[in-house]
């Protein structure tokens, strides 16, 4: 909310910094463009004058003091498309009486304009939009967009060229403002989701524009350039950076799938050897969906080759066409800024363009578009060769038909049919540049070969660069301590520094290029860095020694990176960054080993390349020449691109791929592909006992369950997969798809579960009792024992169980209910009667039987001794 809140405002307050656009606004066309309209010359009678009619627009109509009024004004009829209106003029009178004139011409063809005014003054306006007389003459009036011919049907008049036309001055009817001291709020800004979110995105969402970033990203057009504001964080090019997406923050995986192998530990007499094979990702991501060659098995029970069309989030597949029948997998997109509609001319207005994505892949020398939808081939241009994606533009190489070496060639993908993709002459110096035919603008001055085009470019200013190590002629590949440095402008070719230094070079694959500069590891864990255009050493780095480089930080992996002002080298103690200015190590990332398990010092190696996407690194261990059996521990790592501390990673080399829409997908020695993001989850909820006496417990249970679509697939899938916390994922994953124990390799591990906040709700005022966050377990179950207030309402309670979601799952909730009753009454017994008590009158019976008894014995004793 906070976050939501701030984005308003900040939206609020932009119309207040804007300025009213005043008198002399030139409006649609400049003054002295060809076909403007004049006043009617005295004396002239014009061959065609139909009745005009003005109209105003304004939106809103209510609107706050300093905010902003959008403007549109017309006539009608329409004019022809070589002419526009001059002299528009719309008075405004303000509250106060004084009033302010906006004067601009309108554009081409539909005699409209339009500007925006800032209200200054609370209080009713009235505006009123007038056009002078527009005369023009006979003739054809020749401006890109205008119809040849001598005549054109628009609208409802035909337009000769040999007549004259006249529109006679209109005015339109007096529009009202009303201006109030209260801002008048526009739609809800939409921020950026937290949640799980799927494609389409709905029109409504324009604000999360820079998170719909497709793969892979091929540098910034210049046709965008003005549509946001410079990002500093990161340039073009070579820098393995994916613009405009979000990633995964989670070791969660959401679906794999494996691939045509058999991978993993082979047993028996093989003892510890395994088979590897790496799992396949996409090499493209548009919308959504990815499009991956592949080896299916077919209905007619052969395996065949295809073009494949499957969703990112789910894998669910939306097309296969085999190779075979001219299935064609994109590796490129482009995005090229076209007009709506069928009327459209150089000089509409940028809100009725529209960008058009191509999908597109290079098939021998040809350069083929594809349907996204369908897999089909829409269009082939032959001979097209070999080339590099920039933005919209596609440099490419030719080497055949020219006798003086390779050609270059910059392609635009934009226009329209059958012209899609057009050649056009970059701007440079015109002696480097043959400038002959479409076909043949070439340079054919070259002295390098650019078939290697794309891996060494800085595309901010155009410069293509390599450096190579000096070999001692008298010694085969022998170093001589010397290397050359060479660079050419792709604008012009020109050849922009060609130098010979000392150096000792580690590997050319680790030349990068950025900033106007060039850079390379050298022996000893040490960067040399370059000026592109003069040649001159711009500084010789620190060692990585510093870093704790020693000893295996001297081995350099063939790859290199750059983003945030940092040039980054993967070598093998660790995954370096140097500051691009000032050649001091920004930072270090390393691994450490299990003891005993590899020979590199107790830590784990790096000898790959990094893939950079939402200020996050992605990354893996490996080594050159990969040893059986192979190394436990290594991992696929996610890492804070900018200060270069870890943030989650999970066991297996995984080698990073696409990245698109918050998912990773990353191809696996096990032979899977593996797709890491945010999944969806189910919560679910009950109340036990349903009804319940005032004072009594009830018993709230429920579940959170992970509902990716991998679930299925991993080796613990009858047991169904909990929601667990973000920290716990590393864990459960390998527990869930790789049968690690649940308590991790070490046994040292304990999964938690996710927070569930629970309410209840009374059903007869509304009111909400909040009765905490419970935790679920390590198998997705929750418990609560809850006991209504004194004052309990006694309709019911609606119980509700709310996961908000995380990193790694979408949010979910649940519902039960619970019924009140009154509390039970004592239970009452009718009144007894006490008995009488009789115990002394048995006790004096008892005594006066024993005293007769004893007299009657005595009398006969007495009896007896007279008889005597």
């Amino acid at each position: 909310m906070t976050a939501t809140i701030a984005i308003f405002l900040l939206m609020a307050s932009l119309p207040l910094m804007a300025q009213a656009q005043t008198s002399g606004d030139t409006g649609g066309q400049k003054p002295g463009s060809p076909g403007g309209g004049i006043r009617l010359p005295a004396g002239v009678t014009p061959d065609v004058a139909p009745p005009t009619y003005a109209y105003l627009s304004i939106r809103p109509q209510t609107i706050g003091v300093g905010q902003i009024g959008l403007f549109n004004i017309w006539i009608s009829p329409s004019i022809y498309p070589a002419n526009y209106m001059t002299d528009y003029t719309v008075t405004l009178t303000k509250p106060d009486n004084t009033t302010d004139t906006v004067t601009l011409n309108s554009y081409y063809a539909d005699a409209t304009a339009w500007f925006e005014y800032t209200f200054d003054q609370v209080g009713t306006w009235k505006a009123v939009f007038y056009s002078p007389g527009q005369y023009f003459p006979k003739g054809n009036y020749t401006v890109p967009g205008a119809a040849a011919g001598s005549s054109i049907m628009y609208g409802y008049i035909t337009y000769n060229f040999t007549s004259s036309r006249y529109y006679a001055p209109c005015t339109s009817p007096v529009t009202e403002i009303y201006v109030q001291n209260d801002p008048v709020r526009s739609w809800p800004p939409a921020p950026l989701p937290q949640d799980y979110w799927v494609r389409p995105v709905p029109f409504e969402l324009r604000e999360w524009w820079p998170i719909l970033g497709n793969y892979p990203w091929n540098g910034e057009d210049s046709a965008w350039a003005s549509r946001w504001p410079a990002d500093t964080s990161f340039t073009k090019g070579n820098t393995k950076y994916n613009a405009w997406v979000v990633a995964p923050n989670s070791a969660h995986i959401v679906w794999r799938r494996q691939d045509t192998c058999v991978s993993g530990m082979v047993g028996a007499d093989a003892y510890q050897s395994s088979t590897r094979t790496t799992g396949s990702t996409p090499g493209v991501i548009y919308a959504g969906r990815c499009y991956q060659t592949m080896t299916l098995l077919m209905a007619n029970g052969t395996w065949q080759s295809c073009a494949v069309c499957y969703d990112l989030r789910t894998g669910q597949q939306y097309y296969a066409v085999p190779t075979t029948s001219g299935g064609v997998t994109p590796t490129m997109l482009a995005y090229s800024l076209s007009l709506v509609g069928s009327g459209s001319v150089s000089e509409e207005s940028a809100a009725t363009q529209q960008y058009t994505v191509d999908l597109m892949a290079f098939q021998g020398n040809n350069l083929v578009k594809i349907n996204p939808n369908t897999g089909l081939v829409t269009l082939t241009i032959a001979g097209f060769g070999s080339g590099t994606l920039v933005g919209n533009n596609i440099i490419t190489i030719q080497t055949n038909n020219t006798a003086t070496g390779p050609r270059l060639i910059n392609w635009t993908t934009a226009g329209t049919a059958p012209f899609i993709f057009t050649q056009t002459l970059p701007v440079g110096d015109p002696a480097y540049w043959n400038t002959g035919p479409s076909t043949t603008r070439v340079n054919a001055n070259y002295s390098v070969d650019f078939t290697s085009i794309g891996s060494n470019v800085d595309w901010d200013n155009m410069v293509f660069g390599s450096i190579s190590a000096v070999s001692d002629p008298t010694y085969f590949f022998t170093p001589s301590g010397k290397i050359n440095v060479v660079c050419y402008s792709i604008k012009t070719g020109h050849l922009t520094c060609n130098v010979t230094v000392p150096g000792y070079l580690y590997t050319s694959s680790q030349t990068i290029v950025d900033h106007g500069k060039i850079a390379c590891l050298m022996e000893n864990g040490f960067v040399d860095c370059y000026n592109m255009f003069t040649g001159a050493k711009e500084w010789s780095s620190e060692s990585n020694f510093d870093m704790g480089g020693y000893p295996w930080g001297v081995f350099g992996a063939y790859s290199s990176a750059s983003y945030a002002g940092n040039l980054i080298l993967d070598e093998y103690s660790a995954i370096y960054a140097w500051n691009w200015e000032t050649g001091k190590l920004a930072w270090a990332y390393n691994d450490t080993s299990v003891p005993f398990e590899t020979p590199y010092q107790d830590l784990n190696p790096w000898d790959a390349g990094v893939s950079i996407a939402d200020g996050k690194i992605y990354s893996y261990n490996t080594e050159h020449s990969q040893s059986e059996p192979t190394a436990r521990g290594w991992k696929l790592h996610c890492f804070n691109a900018t200060t270069g501390k870890g943030i989650w990673n999970i066991t297996g080399p995984m080698v990073p791929g696409a990245i698109a829409d918050g998912y990773l997908t990353a191809g696996s020695q096990d032979g899977y592909m593996y797709v890491f993001g945010r999944g969806q989850s189910a919560t679910t909820a009950t109340a036990s006992p349903k009804a319940i006496a005032k004072g009594d417990t009830v018993m709230i249970e429920g579940t959170v369950m992970d509902k990716s679509p991998g679930v299925s697939t991993s080796a613990r899938s009858t047991l169904g997969a909990a929601c667990v916390s973000d920290a716990s994922q590393r864990t459960y994953m390998e527990y869930l798809y790789m049968q690690e124990p649940i308590d991790g390799m070490w046994h040292n591990d304990t999964v938690t579960g996710v927070p569930v906040t629970l309410i209840a709700v009374s059903d007869c005022n509304g009111t909400v009792y909040n009765l905490g966050t419970v935790t679920s377990d390590v198998s997705g179950t929750f418990h609560f024992a809850w006991t209504p207030p004194a004052n309990a309402d006694e309709s019911g309670y609606t119980i509700r169980a709310i996961f908000a979601g995380s990193e790694s799952y979408g949010s979910s909730w649940a519902e039960s209910a619970v019924s009140v009753g009154p509390a039970p009454a004592p239970i009452e017994f009718p009144p007894t009667t006490q008995p009488t008590d009789y115990t002394m009158t048995i006790i004096g019976g008892v005594i006066a039987i024993i005293v007769v008894v004893v007299i009657a014995v005595a009398a006969a004793v007495l009896i007896l001794r007279k008889r005597q």
